[in-house]
């Protein structure tokens, strides 16, 4: 067939894109081959093993890790421990637009059309098990069981022996599906997305798509056959309820019937549990919405796209920290403490902003009178600031700044300035230790109580769930578990944040064609994987309130620096500690070298102590360091 020069310049520049890709992936495959040369030179390997591993010339291996760089290699001493690295923030004209003046004065609309209001329909639940992935053992809520055989651990092992009737499956184990002992890919990452995207005949993916781009929380799901008659499943980890752990199938089993009464009992017999944690809290918030006085029904407005937008690219959630010692501070410490608050989002879920916002520019803060300004940040709010440290500041940042790459740090330099965004309470808190905290612009709401009955609710479930009113000690923990992971992860869907949905298709020539330009596009064992913004659905879009999360995220941040006690005369936070002995902070616990032995009165909101370890140690600089210390140190608690 006859082709014209636009068709075949097309092809070209088709075959020229597939040949950079096979370009990069070899240049990966080099890179990451001459890293394990020199790692087994180091580990003792000689010239010649090498050579016969790899088919290259003994000389070759010599200029890739030479003989004597590899003695010298296993000969110094254990590396020298450096502090982690400190962030800077963003300067004002570095910054993404939403970080710079003018940002309030472009939003032209502050509501959307949508409303959330009351709904309560009822559901049915699915027909649910726990599987563990590697016994093969299964049990469901209701105590039936039974067994899969596994010998390639595989999903279509899953799809084809659970019973029929079944429709959702939970993985127990501490593993990740497909993260097998020598796994052939190049990380536990790419062996959990195989797992799941390798053809499972007789099965085809669901139009929603996979889940993948959280390797630790996977969601596949899987339908056979089409039409109404359509067999549906779905498989995802049970850690996504229950969090990591070594529970077995029937604690799992049992957990989940006990929480699915303990759900019904406090929102209604209609109320049930849907696939994930921040579905389910926000079918149960839409339960509890209630009417006026005047017998109205209450609804609650959502925001304009381009509000909420702002909203969500301004606030940051948790504040994760590791502090760096101060310049010639030793890396001893002596001792670790952990201490995390109690149950904190849902006892900070109070008093939230709620209706259509007032929009303050700098011309009309300049025009307000100082009482009003004062009283504004004790409402509802959030403020565009720009912030200086006092020049003996020698503790902690108050405020969280954007940094390169999408991050956030504290600033805590004696004189370093900054522009960000922050709450009323974290300016007060600022303007309160001497910072100085120029108000740019912002916007206000009126105060009302949204969340109130959702959260007092959820809060009586699990202080029945603490006071030990449930079968078994572990089933409690993992009720305890799974109701702290509802209200975490309702408060983050609360923002909004466009998800990634995982899309493949297989490696054939005919597809490479087909493959999106504007996204990175990955090759896993004959798999194209990309990933792609999912749309909100209107589910979704009625209950899109990133307003609320900001106001609760940030009031968390403000618990990790200042906080109340059970003992009125005493106050917890980083700001109540020695400066020196502040190791870190992550969401709702903070990390100590010394014990400062807060009063705990077991209210919602408190710090616990939750692990301790003595005696001299070296300090935790990266997470993984963090996550050691605190396992060993949750073992003495």
């Amino acid at each position: 067939m006859t082709q014209t020069v636009a068709q075949v310049r097309a092809a070209l520049r088709r075959d020229t894109a597939t040949l950079g890709r096979l370009q990069d992936k070899m240049a990966e495959v080099e890179a990451r081959r001459s890293e394990r040369i020199k790692l087994a030179r180091q580990l003792g390997a000689s010239g010649a093993q090498l050579a016969e591993d790899t088919s290259l010339s003994e000389g070759r291996i010599s200029q890739i890790a030479p003989a004597k760089e590899a003695k010298r290699a296993r000969a110094k001493a254990a590396p020298k421990r450096v502090a982690a690295p400190v962030r800077e923030p963003l300067t004002e004209k570095e910054a993404p637009a939403p970080f710079r003046p003018g940002a309030v004065g472009a939003i032209k609309t502050t509501l959307s059309e949508y409303v959330s209001d009351a709904y309560a329909r009822k559901f049915v639940e699915r027909v649910t098990i726990f599987l563990d992935l590697e016994s093969g053992e299964w049990c469901s809520p209701e105590a039936h069981r039974g067994r899969i055989e596994w010998r390639a651990h595989t999903a279509a092992e899953v799809l084809n022996q659970v019973p029929d009737v079944v429709e959702r499956v939970y993985l127990v184990g501490p593993n990740r599906p497909g993260v097998r002992p020598g796994h052939p890919y190049d990380s536990e990452a790419d062996a959990v997305r195989v797992w799941f995207l390798r053809d499972v005949p007789g099965w085809d993916v669901q139009k929603d798509g996979h889940f993948l781009a959280d390797e630790d929380n996977p969601v596949g799901r899987w339908q056979k056959g089409e039409g109404e008659r359509a067999r549906a499943v779905e498989i995802a980890r049970a850690s996504g309820w229950f969090g990591e752990g070594l529970y077995t199938v029937a604690e799992a089993a049992r957990a989940w019937w006990v929480l699915r009464k303990t759900i019904a009992g406090a929102f209604g017999e209609s109320a049930i549990l849907l696939s994930t944690p921040a579905t389910t809290g926000r079918d149960l918030w839409r339960r509890t919405i209630g009417y006026t006085r005047d017998g109205a029904k209450k609804g609650y407005p959502v925001l304009s796209d381009e509000l909420r937008q702002l909203i969500q690219s301004t606030s940051g959630q948790g504040r994760r920290e590791i502090i760096p010692p101060a310049e010639g501070q030793s890396h001893a410490i002596p001792g670790f403490v952990q201490y995390d608050m109690r149950f904190a989002y849902a006892a900070l879920a109070w008093g939230l902003p709620v209706g259509d916002p007032t929009m303050w520019t700098r011309r009309k803060l300049d025009q307000a009178p100082d009482d009003d300004v004062a009283k504004m940040l004790k409402g509802r709010g959030r403020w565009l600031v720009t912030a200086t440290v006092p020049s003996n500041w020698n503790r902690v940042g108050l405020l969280g700044a954007p940094t390169a790459g999408g991050g956030w740090c504290y600033p805590s330099a004696p004189g370093q300035t900054f522009t960000t965004w922050a709450s009323g309470g974290e300016v007060e808190l600022a303007r309160a230790m001497q910072w100085r905290v120029e108000l740019r612009e912002g916007f206000t709401f009126e105060e009302g109580k949204p969340l109130n009955t959702w959260r007092d609710k959820l809060t009586g479930a699990y202080q029945a769930a603490a006071a030990g009113d449930l079968p078994g000690p572990e089933v409690a923990h993992l009720v305890r578990a799974a109701l702290r992971n509802l209200v975490l992860m309702t408060i983050g869907a609360f923002a909004a944040r466009s998800h990634m949905v995982s899309h493949s298709m297989p490696a054939t020539p005919e597809n490479s064609d087909r493959l999106p330009t504007d996204r990175p596009v990955r090759e896993i064992e004959g798999i194209y994987l990309w990933e792609e913004a999912g749309e909100l659905s209107e589910w979704n879009r009625r209950l899109a309130h990133p307003e609320w999360s900001a106001e609760i995220w940030a009031r968390c941040r403000l618990r990790l620096l200042n906080a109340p006690t059970g003992d009125r005369e005493h106050s917890a936070g980083m700001l109540w500690v020695p400066a020196d002995s502040v190791i870190g902070c992550r969401t709702d616990a903070v990390y100590l070298s010394t014990d400062p032995r807060w009063p705990d009165d077991g209210k919602p909101g408190r710090f616990r102590l939750k692990g301790k370890l003595e005696g001299s140690m070296q300090r935790p600089t990266t997470d993984a360091e963090l996550d050691a210390m605190k396992t060993r140190a949750a073992a003495n608690v």
